[in-house]
């Protein structure tokens, strides 16, 4: 009977799985075609694609779960696993060639294909089920043909205890999720004031000398970007990428000032800040070990 119902709960995981599986498919395939609509789609569109990704997400995860948690493994399984000898690096890179030859296989002997529905369809099920295939094979193992091994227990020896339940997936999930957000919370806290101490920067600096930069070339000023490698001036009609620096200046002096200026301040920002933080946590604790009775 036990073994019944583990078959019975196995049979409504896998029901589970291809159910969501089927669910982020549709979804995929109802994103692709509200995306050959003009912009009046594009909204709905939008919707429909995270939708699908989050579900996508979700199948992924709760296939690791049954290939992980919910699946007995087999008695000589630990064993087989030793011999193999593709890991989880030769799995993902593997499935990065197999991808990545597919869609140079289609750049270059199909490149019309994208152009229709179906076609299109056809490239983004490959590539998202492959992507799914290789996340699972790389965090949870290659299937295997699986070798019903007998486990002879001396009469003398008593059998083992049985092995205990999985957790359930939403456990596992749950304690995910509360990972994820806790490293958010974390990384918030100690590069949070450095974010805003650059947007600082853009406020009282870039900002104001973009608008000043507009208004010489009687335009109206519109936006403000700037990143890693971009620095744009958006004015109606025209953007500019000179960059403005602390002094007003052009030159290479002007450059290095404006450079030890931003750099430093956000050296001791990202410095101090965490050391702070550090400093007030231990010296919380050693006032609560103070405070104790011995």
């Amino acid at each position: 009977m036990p073994r019944a119902r583990d078959d019975q709960k196995r049979a409504r995981q896998r029901v589970w799985a291809i159910v969501m599986g089927l669910g982020a498919w549709t979804l995929l395939a109802r994103f692709v075609w509200l995306d050959r609509y003009p912009r009046d789609r594009q909204q709905l569109a939008m919707s429909t694609a995270i939708a699908g990704f989050v579900l996508y997400l979700i199948t992924i995860a709760y296939v690791m779960y049954l290939r992980s948690y919910a699946r007995t493994p087999e008695p000589d399984e630990p064993e087989r696993a030793k011999k193999r000898r593709i890991g989880p690096m030769g799995t993902w890179l593997g499935t990065i060639a197999i991808l990545g030859a597919f869609g140079v296989s289609i750049g270059l002997l199909f490149p019309n294909v994208v152009q229709s529905f179906a076609g299109m369809l056809f490239v983004q099920t490959v590539t998202f089920g492959g992507v799914a295939a290789g996340l699972v094979f790389t965090m949870t193992g290659l299937p295997h043909v699986r070798r019903r091994a007998k486990l002879i227990v001396p009469s003398a020896i008593a059998p083992p205890p049985p092995p205990a339940p999985p957790p359930s997936f939403w456990r596992v999930a749950l304690k995910v999720v509360a990972w994820q957000v806790g490293s958010v919370v974390v990384a918030g806290l100690l590069f949070g004031p450095v974010m805003l101490l650059q947007g600082e920067f853009d406020r009282w600096i870039d900002i104001p000398a973009c608008q000043r930069l507009c208004a010489a070339h009687g335009l109206k000023f519109e936006s403000f970007v700037s990143g890693k490698s971009t620095y744009n001036c958006n004015c109606v009609g025209q953007v500019f990428h000179d960059r403005a620096y602390l002094t007003g200046g052009h030159s290479l002096g002007a450059c290095l000032v404006d450079w030890a200026f931003r750099a430093g301040t956000s050296m001791v920002v990202a410095i101090g800040w965490p050391a702070g933080l550090i400093a007030l946590v231990v010296l919380a604790i050693a006032r609560r070990k103070e405070r104790v009775p011995r």
